[in-house]
């Protein structure tokens, strides 16, 4: 499946425990920009604190040079 797909799918889905899988998938898949472009969609957007934590946990463990000017702006709102 795609991250398109997969970000689709998150946009589309109620499940929480599905939307933890997703978020789950998507920090796998890393290397890919778009992946941490939907955790950053998540961590910003979900109204689920949950999920948000979940999606910002696994931004923290990505060597992506823009998760920390993200978190940083998270920490400064």
């Amino acid at each position: 499946m795609s991250i398109s797909e997969l970000a689709q799918l998150y946009d589309r889905m109620a499940d929480t425990q599905m939307k933890e899988s997703i978020i789950f998938t998507l920090s796998q898949r890393q290397s890919d920009r778009a992946a941490i472009d939907k955790l950053f969609d998540i961590a910003k957007n979900e109204k689920d604190a949950d999920l948000r934590k979940k999606a910002i946990f696994w931004l923290g463990q990505s060597r992506d040079p823009r998760v920390q000017q993200f978190l940083m702006e998270l920490i400064n709102k």
